[in-house]
């Protein structure tokens, strides 16, 4: 099964250069709130002497 373009609505109404754009920053802040979620694991691992994990 093929897997559909979400974003397929913006390519209609927006150029392409518009489009990466929303894209980009979307992606950057959506990357952010997972490297906080990491973080907080990784003290966690490291709390319980998984400092390998930590690094």
């Amino acid at each position: 099964m093929a897997k559909t373009d979400m974003f397929a609505p913006l390519t209609d109404a927006l150029g392409l250069q518009e489009k990466l754009e929303i894209l980009l920053k979307h992606w950057v802040e959506h990357n952010e709130e997972h490297a906080g979620e990491f973080q907080k694991w990784a003290e966690k691992a490291k709390a319980l002497g998984h400092v390998d994990t930590y690094n």
